[in-house]
């Protein structure tokens, strides 16, 4: 909560909805991280061989 600004801008700046809203490869939203995880995962194991 901010004394600048009002309820209608926090609720406009969600942190959440702001994550979310990048779903590309390299992107922040939840499915995209656990993507790029997954990628960075299967690199490190063909690395290893």
């Amino acid at each position: 909560r901010s004394d600048t600004f009002g309820e209608e801008v926090t609720q406009l700046w969600d942190f959440e909805t702001s994550v979310e809203q990048y779903g590309a490869f390299g992107g922040t939203a939840l499915e995209s991280v656990r993507q790029q995880v997954a990628a960075f995962r299967r690199w490190l194991g063909d690395e290893q061989k």
